[in-house]
């Protein structure tokens, strides 16, 4: 599971950044919700930590309930892809979760 160096799927860079991620402020302006760009920097910041990791440092057990390496990475993937979701395609984030 290592992490594909120069691969950015699932990040967005700053110019990228959904058009659902817009919403009208109380002076009837345009602004940007944090969220999006907060998940971007986090991604972005966790590929750097994570790029130069072994297949066999993902399998690695952590203090966070023994959980390894790729388990949280791979939870952290899952809910921020939620996030996309509900920002490009809410329905279907709908429909996945009630399925």
């Amino acid at each position: 599971m290592p992490v594909q160096k120069g691969g950015n799927r699932g990040v967005f860079p700053k110019s990228q950044i959904p058009v659902g991620a817009m919403a009208m402020t109380e002076f009837g302006h345009k602004a940007l919700f944090s969220q999006p760009a907060d998940f971007r920097d986090e991604s972005n910041a966790l590929l750097g930590l994570l790029a130069d990791l072994k297949d066999e440092d993902f399998k690695r057990p952590t203090r966070f309930k023994q959980w390894t390496i790729g388990e949280i990475v791979t939870h952290l993937h899952v809910w921020n892809w939620a996030v996309e979701q509900a920002i490009v395609d809410e329905p279907a984030l709908v429909r996945l979760v009630a399925d």
